[in-house]
């Protein structure tokens, strides 16, 4: 089920006869269930989205030929994703007891693990619950001006953005990797020193790989974009128009803010 709403604001102000300066909030509600929130429909999933937006805007018209735009922006996206803790999703249910190779820092940590065995459905017990936030925060400014047949604008923005990240490595599983922090196991046919057959290999404890995530690493990622631009629109006669400009977009990588990233960087690759 889903359930969502979305409450909005506005508000004009005309202090003089040349400025009008408008004020937008938007506030998005969202709560999606999902009862069945695992691939063997053991557990329920909870996504739960409260955004906020807002926006302040000044318009003033200088001359009848000039006119100038301010705008300044806000908003936070949160995604919380929550899994209900119920008998079925804990691995004691079901005798499971094994030792983690990284016990600390799990945030379920009786959530059963992962299986992949030939022959058989898979499942991932999925890689939530987790959380992430991301604020975006933006300034621009326009002015356009008329000239005669030409309609000048120029204008620029500045955006410092990001997502304070509290999801896992691994959201969706890779080869030999998992998308479950408590372990995933893989079960085949051709396990070397096996019985033959995936299910005997299980009944064995005889598995071909494990893979495991350790604790999550809350990561406040940031990253700032600046863009200018000027154009022209050049009424040539009444049957001719041309559009020109240029625009320049200068985007850094993200960054965190406690240096608890790593990236790969070709030119400090030595094979």
């Amino acid at each position: 089920t889903t359930e969502q709403r979305k409450d909005s604001m506005s508000v004009d102000y005309l202090p003089t006869s040349k400025d009008s300066i408008k004020f937008r909030a938007l506030l998005f509600h969202y709560v999606d269930t999902d009862p069945w929130g695992t691939s063997l429909l053991l557990t329920k999933k909870t996504t739960t989205r409260p955004n906020q937006t807002s926006s302040l805007n000044w318009t003033r018209t200088i001359s009848p030929t000039l006119v100038n735009e301010f705008q300044v922006t806000a908003s936070r996206d949160q995604v919380y994703l929550a899994m209900a803790d119920v008998t079925s999703f804990n691995r004691t249910t079901y005798g499971i007891n094994y030792p983690y190779i990284y016990p600390d820092g799990k945030d379920r940590p009786n959530k059963l693990p992962a299986i992949d065995m030939t022959g058989f459905s898979t499942y991932t017990g999925s890689p939530y619950p987790s959380q992430s936030t991301g604020p975006i925060y933006t300034i621009s400014n326009n002015i356009t001006n008329i000239r005669g047949n030409h309609i000048f604008k120029a204008g620029f923005m500045f955006e410092r953005s990001g997502q304070n990240d509290y999801d896992q490595i691994n959201v969706n599983g890779v080869p030999g990797g998992t998308d479950n922090q408590n372990g995933r196991f893989v079960f085949t046919h051709t396990r070397t020193g096996g019985s033959g057959l995936a299910l005997g290999n299980a009944a064995l404890g005889l598995f071909d790989t494990y893979a495991e995530i350790g604790q999550r690493s809350f990561t406040p990622y940031r990253h700032h974009m600046v863009e200018w631009f000027v154009q022209d629109s050049w009424k040539v006669t009444s049957k001719l128009k041309l559009e020109y400009g240029i625009r320049h977009s200068i985007i850094q990588p993200y960054y965190s803010l406690w240096n608890n990233m790593t990236v790969f960087d070709p030119k400090y690759y030595d094979p």
